[in-house]
């Protein structure tokens, strides 16, 4: 599945959302649970603006706050976290 069919996907299974904030470069982050397997799987992130979605490694939100290095950024249509990125 593309990043952009993970993100309809999401969309039209209406996916929870577990919490929303914005990356070191101004990205709106939307991270949910999977809707058919949920904490059982890793929570997905995403990037509303580019209609992409992806999974992260992470298994609850408790990385991921305001600058944190774990936070996602979307780079050339890929998934990297702020400590690749960021140097």
């Amino acid at each position: 599945m593309t990043p952009q069919e993970y993100f309809n996907y999401l969309v039209e299974r209406d996916a929870t959302e577990l919490k929303t904030i914005h990356n070191q470069v101004g990205q709106k982050l939307l991270f949910v649970e999977h809707p058919e397997y949920g904490d059982e799987h890793p929570v997905a992130v995403m990037f509303p603006s580019a209609e992409v979605a992806f999974d992260t490694t992470f298994y609850d939100t408790g990385d991921f706050y305001l600058n944190s290095e774990y936070l996602p950024i979307l780079v050339n249509d890929q998934l990297l976290y702020a400590f690749e990125h960021l140097d």
